[in-house]
């Protein structure tokens, strides 16, 4: 969960040298449902780690799911954050 400024420009990174990673940034409606705001599987230039560039179209709360794009894959990754360009 990141706490996002409306406006406010992200850049995340998941990399992974044992699954392909796909990143979903979204938020959780009112009825516990995950509204998807943006994702990424395969990243250019950057093989099979995803990258999303956002701008937070809204303030709150946003949950932030990294995953293997491969049902059942597993792995070690990490998962970076910072100011977007």
């Amino acid at each position: 969960i990141y706490q996002g400024a409306v406006g406010e420009r992200l850049t995340i990174r998941m990399a992974s040298e044992d699954l392909d990673s796909y990143l979903s940034v979204g938020v959780m409606e009112s009825d516990d449902r995950f509204r998807e705001i943006a994702s990424n599987d395969d990243a250019p230039e950057d093989g099979l780690n995803a990258v999303l560039d956002l701008t937070v179209p809204d303030g709150g709360e946003l949950e932030i799911r990294a995953r293997s794009y491969g049902s059942g894959a597993v792995g070690d990754y990490t998962l970076e954050l910072r100011p977007g360009r």
